[in-house]
């Protein structure tokens, strides 16, 4: 049974510093292609930040942990969410270039 977890996660606080985590790892906002400079004064820059994140696919991990426990493996995976991960997975995927993709 997979535990429930949190995909996408976006924290405004009251300073309008937003914060972006994806599966609890802290993700930049030049991570998603957004100028980390930017000032979030009003709603609108909000509304952007949070479609673009919206959009933005993530690795959900391997394989369930609770299934392959029992292999030897070359590296030390990082479970989480009942998942295995790569230790140095980047969680966000590349665009999807469906036209440049072999069939």
């Amino acid at each position: 049974m997979r535990m429930r977890c949190i995909e996408k996660q976006l924290v405004l606080n009251e300073e309008s510093e937003l914060f972006l985590y994806a599966f609890d790892k802290k993700i930049e906002l030049s991570d998603i292609g957004v100028n980390s400079n930017i000032n979030i004064d009003n709603h609108t820059e909000v509304e952007k930040i949070i479609k673009i994140f919206d959009n933005i696919r993530l690795c959900k991990g391997a394989v369930p942990s609770n299934e392959y426990g029992y292999l030897k493996l070359s590296i030390s995976p990082v479970e989480k969410c009942s998942m295995l991960w790569h230790p140095k997975c980047t969680t966000i995927l590349p665009k999807d270039n469906s036209s440049n993709r072999l069939i």
